[in-house]
């Protein structure tokens, strides 16, 4: 099987009203169809943002505070080898991971041995369709009990079929072939840019 073809579709689908009187624009997406030489489709999200929000290089730091305070410690970490770090310096009760399946897979594997739990942010303010693809990497995670960091319902429209389904706070993992979700392109063309 190969791919045949691939078509890109950059929106840019404001944030709802409380979030965008101070962020009026978060970041660029991409959306990305391939279709393959046999028929299959698939649909793939891509996010242009970084995010830091504290300095993580002083693992010491973050070990003393969690020592002298009663409010537990959680990292934004991505790669395997700083959630080994981090465990190793006792310095988190939680981790919120985030990079690509293997690394989310990988590193909640490292915390789930180390009886760590963790909450997962593949796209964070991002749209149904990487929502819905971590929301599947995330049903098969046993430590990721965790209330998700995937919002993709704090834009004025979604790129999905009627949208990831939530309920009592918690998403429903999408049945169907692929990610079992269905892009609605009237969307798509009515937010794209380029």
């Amino acid at each position: 099987m190969k791919i045949a073809a691939v078509e890109l579709f950059e929106v840019e689908i404001p944030p709802i009203p409380p979030i965008a009187q101070y962020f009026p624009k978060i970041y660029d997406i991409i959306l990305c169809r391939f279709s393959t030489d046999q028929g299959l489709q698939g649909w793939g999200e891509y996010q242009g943002k970084r995010e830091i929000p504290v300095l993580k290089e002083n693992l010491d730091w973050y070990r003393l505070l969690r020592e002298k305070t009663h409010i537990p410690m959680a990292l934004h970490l991505g790669a395997p080898a700083g959630v080994l770090q981090a465990l190793k310096a006792e310095c988190v009760d939680y981790v919120n991971l985030g990079g690509s399946a293997l690394q989310v897979r990988k590193a909640a594997a490292l915390a789930e041995a180390a009886q760590v739990p963790c909450w997962v942010q593949m796209g964070g303010l991002c749209l149904g369709v990487l929502a819905a693809y971590s929301v599947h990497l995330q049903s098969t995670l046993p430590n990721a009990t965790l209330p998700c960091d995937e919002l993709p319902f704090t834009r004025v429209a979604d790129v999905l079929e009627g949208g990831l389904k939530l309920e009592a706070g918690h998403f429903h993992v999408p049945q169907g072939s692929g990610l079992g979700i269905k892009v609605d392109m009237k969307v798509v063309e009515k937010y794209r840019v380029a």
